[in-house]
C-alpha cells in the first residue's frame, strides 16, 4: 500500500511539476493575433513551434430543395501548424475542413504561408512585413501576396493587411484577381485583454468563366455557397477581443456586413441566388505555442 501511494504521489506531482514548467516558461512569446482576420508584423523565433486552430461562421444564404431561398449557418476550420525557421521568419502549414448546403463536413484544402519581416520600426514609421501564401482547395487554386504593415505606441497598435490573389476557379487556366483589406486598432488593456476594431474587405477586380465550361440548364439553380468563389465586392467591421495567457491566447470577432445584400433573383435568367456571405460573420482564432 505504501508504494502504490508513494508511486501516485511521484506520478501527481511529476505531472503538476510539467504543467507548471509548461505554463510559464517563455511566458511573453505568444505573439497573439489580436485581429482574426490580420497578420501581424511579429513572427516566431527560430525553432519555435505554435499550433493556430480558427473557426468561421457565416449565415449564408442558400436555396432550398424547393427552390426558396433560405439562411443555412456554414463554418470553415483552419488547423495551421507554424514554425519558425529564423527569427525572422515563420513557415505556416494549414488544413482545412468546412461544411457545405446539403453536405456533411468534409475536408475543404491545404495551405501554405511564408510570412517575413522585413523593417522594424526603429527605421521606419511603420513595421513592414510580407505573407506569402499558396491555397489548394477543392474549388480553386489560389496564389496570395500579402503586405502586413503595424505601428505601434505602447500598448496601442494599428494593423493592415493589403493582399492581391490570383484564383484560378475551378484548376482552369483563367485567373480571378482578389483584393483582400484588412485595418484595425488594437488596444491592450491590463495585463492579458486586448480590444480592438477589425475592418475587412474582399474585392474582385476581374477574371471569367472558361470558354469550354458547359452552360447550365434553362431551369438551373445557381447555388454559389463558396466564398472564395465570385468576384463580388464584401465589407465587414466588428469588434474583437483577445484573451493572452502566457503561450495561451485566444481571439474572437463578429462581424457584420456593409455592403446591400444582393438581389433574390438573376435578373436575365429569373433564377433564385444564392449568398455565401449573409449578414454575420464570426471568427474564433486558438493559439498555443509548444
Amino acid at each position: 500500500m505504501f508504494n502504490l501511494y508513494f508511486v501516485r504521489r511521484s506520478w501527481l506531482q511529476a505531472c503538476l511539476a510539467f504543467a507548471c514548467a509548461f505554463a510559464f516558461a517563455n511566458l511573453a512569446s505568444a505573439n497573439a493575433r489580436v485581429l482574426p482576420f490580420s497578420y501581424g508584423y511579429e513572427t516566431l523565433h527560430r525553432e519555435q513551434v505554435v499550433i493556430e486552430q480558427a473557426l468561421d461562421a457565416r449565415s449564408a444564404i442558400v436555396i432550398d430543395s424547393d427552390g426558396r431561398r433560405a439562411w443555412d449557418p456554414q463554418f470553415r476550420m483552419q488547423f495551421e501548424w507554424g514554425y519558425g525557421v529564423s527569427d525572422r521568419v515563420t513557415l505556416g502549414v494549414a488544413l482545412v475542413l468546412s461544411s457545405a448546403p446539403g453536405s456533411s463536413v468534409f475536408l475543404e484544402g491545404t495551405k501554405q504561408r511564408l510570412h517575413a519581416k522585413l523593417i522594424d520600426q526603429s527605421r521606419a514609421p511603420f513595421e513592414v512585413g510580407v505573407n506569402f501564401e499558396l491555397v489548394e482547395f477543392r474549388s480553386v487554386l489560389a496564389v496570395e501576396e500579402r503586405l502586413v504593415l503595424q505601428r505601434r505606441w505602447g500598448n496601442f497598435r494599428i494593423v493592415s493587411n493589403t493582399g492581391v490573389a490570383e484564383e484560378f476557379l475551378g484548376y482552369h487556366p483563367v485567373v480571378a484577381w482578389v483584393i483582400d483589406q484588412t485595418l484595425g486598432p488594437a488596444l491592450k488593456v491590463g495585463e492579458h485583454v486586448h480590444l480592438a476594431v477589425e475592418y475587412w474587405l474582399r474585392a474582385g477586380i476581374g477574371g471569367h468563366e472558361p470558354a469550354h465550361k458547359p452552360p447550365l440548364a434553362a431551369d438551373a439553380t445557381i447555388m454559389h455557397s463558396d466564398p472564395d468563389i465570385g468576384i463580388d465586392t464584401h465589407h465587414f467591421v466588428g469588434p474583437a477581443i483577445t484573451l493572452e495567457w502566457h503561450r495561451f491566447w485566444w481571439s474572437t470577432a463578429a462581424y457584420v456586413r456593409l455592403d446591400p445584400m444582393p438581389a433574390e433573383t438573376d435578373v436575365v435568367t429569373s433564377r433564385r441566388l444564392a449568398d455565401p456571405y449573409g449578414r454575420v460573420w464570426v471568427r474564433s482564432v486558438l493559439g498555443l505555442m509548444l
